[in-house]
């Protein structure tokens, strides 16, 4: 009985201070969140013409068929709403069919830029991921009319990666964002 006197204290100090350090653990993780900028983020399809002078123009009023490049120029706003800092790593963009899938990453006139910030606690960032995918044997299936029409059958997501290996997605709709006349 004596001994069991001296154990309970002991045991519910060490229960006390697990719980404790576990409530900190937990609140002073970061929580990052993602969001898309719908009135400034736009998804472009078009053909590219050599025009008589040997520039080249773009044409938008075409056939499916007939489509040589997508334009993707997305803005997001990452969120930190939890009390630790992060730092993001990476920011691919997945486009999918539901059989193959691509990712880009961002790119500006036509050199990959690399996108990586620190995202302090409870802060918000803003970043725009450009990237043009011209047609190409390995990219052809996004350019299929059937995948681009009004039922949204291709698949647009977003993938950013902390620096702690945690990706958070964001699914966007293309037809959300497609450029219009």
């Amino acid at each position: 009985m004596d001994l069991l006197k001296i154990i309970i204290p002991v045991v519910s100090v060490i229960i006390g201070f697990g719980l404790g350090w576990l409530k900190e653990y937990i609140q002073h993780t970061p929580k990052v969140k993602l969001s898309l900028i719908n009135s400034e983020s736009s998804f472009d399809m078009y053909k590219v013409v050599r025009d008589n002078i040997g520039g080249y123009s773009s044409i938008r009023d075409v056939d499916y068929s007939e489509l040589t490049n997508m334009d993707f120029n997305i803005n997001l706003l990452f969120y930190n709403s939890g009390k630790g800092d992060t730092a993001i790593t990476d920011v691919t963009l997945k486009v999918t069919d539901g059989v193959n899938s691509l990712l880009l990453h961002n790119k500006k006139k036509a050199i990959e830029t690399p996108i990586f910030f620190n995202l302090a606690a409870r802060s918000v960032h803003s970043v725009k991921f450009t990237n043009n995918l011209p047609y190409e044997e390995n990219t052809k299936f996004a350019f299929n009319s059937e995948l681009i029409d009004p039922v949204g059958k291709i698949k647009i997501t977003v993938i950013s990666t902390d620096i702690n290996g945690k990706q958070t997605c964001l699914n966007v709709d293309p037809l959300s964002i497609i450029r219009t006349k």
